[in-house]
């Protein structure tokens, strides 16, 4: 099952490039006429309907003006083939880890930002050494997931894995052994996650006729640092665009990102996670630390992973205080 997610808001409406639909307690109805477009499947609860959505993070022009396409391992030969037709380039992972850049069959410089179709503007990271540079400047909480997680067991090894978050795509890799294709139940984030960390940070409680399993979430305290900027990194041999992030900074040998929204809730949604506490540096630094003009400066590009060693030895490290929280309301 080579499926497609997107999250919905329970009311307003989605603008696509030529339709619009109107969220009404979670149904959803066309408002203008249709025409040939790309479906995905779109999951509210249990149920699922096909809706035509055009998914932007599919066509990206770094700062010079260069149009790139998106691809992995499986699809580079045709998009390859495309990209020449329309004098564009394209971006791949290689070798798990590598990020590379093609334009006229020639690799090139991996660009350090990309805009995507809607004007939004990436700046190129490591999960792990971005990870901690924001928490030397920004501070980190520490946090338990409270949403549910469902796991189709019918996606095997090889299969495709696509996270539709806002009617953005954010990731899209391929499902690598040891691995589960799994979805946030009220998001809609899917993605894939060790069995094994699976495991001990959920307990399975519920299984369907059509093998998906629930999965709720034990009491694991984790430590996460965030960020306002727009990034994209490698995640799962694949790229993960965000605007806007969270970062797991538990483990240094698995970092990764979460929609910032998606962690903490907006008007017509809770949020995935229940922070407990947030720490900020004893000395703190100045955000101009995450602003473009200094990371741009400090990128040492090399295989296309982004380093920011530079930096990193610019940032003095610090102490942390506990950020106190505001008296609870308690009923008498």
């Amino acid at each position: 099952m080579n499926a497609q997610f997107i999250s919905l808001p329970r009311n307003g409406r989605i603008v696509s490039n030529t339709e619009v639909f109107d969220v009404k307690d979670g149904n959803v109805t066309p408002l203008t006429g249709t025409q040939k477009m790309e479906f995905v499947v779109v999951k509210i609860g249990n149920k699922e309907k096909l809706y035509p959505v055009w998914v932007p993070n599919q066509v990206f022009t770094d700062d010079a003006g260069q149009t790139y396409l998106l691809a992995n391992v499986k699809t580079e030969k045709e998009v390859a083939k495309k990209a020449e037709k329309i004098g564009a380039g394209y971006i791949i992972v290689r070798d798990k880890v590598n990020a590379e850049a093609w334009v006229d069959g020639k690799k090139v410089d991996f660009p350090s930002h990309l805009t995507n179709e809607l004007g939004v503007r990436y700046m190129f990271v490591d999960f792990k050494s971005y990870g901690e540079v924001c928490k030397r400047v920004n501070g980190y909480c520490k946090a338990v997931k409270v949403e549910p997680v469902l796991v189709d067991t019918s996606v095997k090894e090889g299969e495709r894995v696509e996270s539709i978050v806002f009617g953005v795509r954010e990731h899209d890799t391929i499902l690598k052994a040891g691995m589960v294709l799994c979805q946030n139940k009220y998001h809609g984030e899917t993605y894939q996650q060790n069995i094994e960390k699976l495991k001990k940070n959920y307990e399975l409680v519920a299984m369907d006729a059509n093998g998906i399993q629930e999965w709720k979430p034990k009491k694991v305290v984790q430590d996460w640092t965030w960020t306002r900027e727009n990034i994209f990194a490698v995640l799962w041999e694949s790229f993960e665009f965000l605007s806007g992030a969270m970062i797991n900074i538990n483990d240094p040998e698995d970092v990764y990102g979460c929609n910032y929204v998606v962690f903490n809730g907006n008007d017509v949604a809770p949020g995935s996670h229940r922070i407990n506490e947030v720490y900020e540096p004893a000395n703190p630094l100045p955000k101009a630390w995450l602003t473009e003009e200094v990371m741009d400066r400090s990128f040492d590009v090399q295989e296309g992973v982004p380093k920011l060693r530079l930096i990193l030895g610019m940032l003095p490290e610090t102490d942390y205080v506990e950020v106190l929280k505001p008296l609870e309301l308690v009923a008498c």
